[in-house]
């Protein structure tokens, strides 16, 4: 995983989900235009964070090309409207 410094100029070029989950109320991936930066969304753990919101994420910043293209490419993966 990566620094937040990393993002400083990159610009956002897809927000995605999986399609199996085409309801869901935000993104699982965002993807960034260098073509290896990505972040991925999960729920936080509700035992771990039992005060937190419902809808709270857990924040994970990836740069890796392979993770990147593969997922990105991916026909289990549908754009974020």
């Amino acid at each position: 995983m990566s620094s937040w410094l990393k993002l400083i100029g990159l610009k956002i070029i897809a927000c995605k989900k999986y399609e199996k989950n085409k309801y869901a109320d935000s993104p699982k991936f965002i993807f960034f235009n260098d073509g290896k930066t990505f972040i991925e969304l999960d729920d936080q753990d509700y035992y771990t964070y039992h005060d937190c919101s419902s809808s709270a994420k857990e924040i994970k910043i990836f740069q890796d090309e392979q993770t990147y293209n593969n997922l990105i490419n991916s026909k289990k993966l549908i754009d974020f409207e």
